[in-house]
C-alpha cells in the first residue's frame, strides 16, 4: 500500500503539473519551493510520510529547484512556492481507501 501510494502521488504530480508547469513553473522562475505534507490518513493507512517528503524534495532538487527544508511559515517573495501533498484515507475492514491531492501555491 505504501509503495502504491507513493508511486500514485508522484505520477499524479508529474501528469497534473506537466500541462501548466511546462511553460510557467520552471526553476528559473521559482526563487524557492517548500514541500508540505498534509496527513489526513486514519487507522495506519499511511506510514511512510517522512519518505514522501524527502522523496518530493529530492525530486524537486534534481529538477533544478531551490528547495527550502524549513517549515513553511510565509512567502519570502512572490516567486516562493508551496507544494502540498495531501492524503485523505480511511480503513474499511482490512483495506485502506483514500485519495491523494497535490497542489502548488
Amino acid at each position: 500500500m505504501k509503495k502504491l501510494l507513493l508511486t500514485a502521488s508522484l505520477l499524479m504530480l508529474a501528469t497534473q503539473a506537466s500541462a501548466w508547469v511546462s511553460k510557467q513553473f520552471i526553476p528559473s522562475n521559482v526563487s524557492l519551493i517548500t514541500a508540505n505534507i498534509d496527513d489526513q490518513a486514519n487507522d495506519g493507512c499511511w506510514t511512510n510520510i517522512g519518505e514522501v517528503k524527502r522523496y518530493t524534495e529530492d525530486k524537486l532538487e534534481l529538477a533544478g529547484f531551490k528547495v527550502s527544508r524549513e517549515k513553511f511559515n510565509t512567502y519570502k517573495d512572490k516567486n516562493h512556492y508551496l507544494l502540498v501533498v495531501k492524503v485523505i484515507s480511511y480503513r474499511n475492514g482490512v483495506k485502506c481507501y483514500g485519495v491523494i491531492e497535490t497542489t502548488i501555491f
